[in-house]
């Protein structure tokens, strides 16, 4: 269990660390780091693994592709 947990955490990493590079790199990103698209404060978005990018250009974490939006919400 302890190794599918840090198998996890590393995926999540990965994962939140594209996304760091990703909005570095795009023009919408403010100097105080939020989004002129969305408005979300990207160093905590980025974290959220059922956000998604308001441009397309990355999206909601794979774990949660298959799942209604409805089930997400609860």
């Amino acid at each position: 269990m302890a190794e599918e947990n840090d198998i996890i955490a590393t995926s999540r990493s990965s994962v939140v660390a594209k996304r760091i590079e990703i909005c570095k790199s795009c023009p919408e990103l403010t100097k105080i780091k939020t989004c002129s698209q969305c408005g979300c404060f990207m160093p905590a978005k980025v974290r959220m693994m059922r956000s998604s990018c308001p441009l397309g250009k990355w999206k909601r974490h794979e774990v949660y592709e298959n799942i209604p939006e409805k089930h997400l919400n609860k």
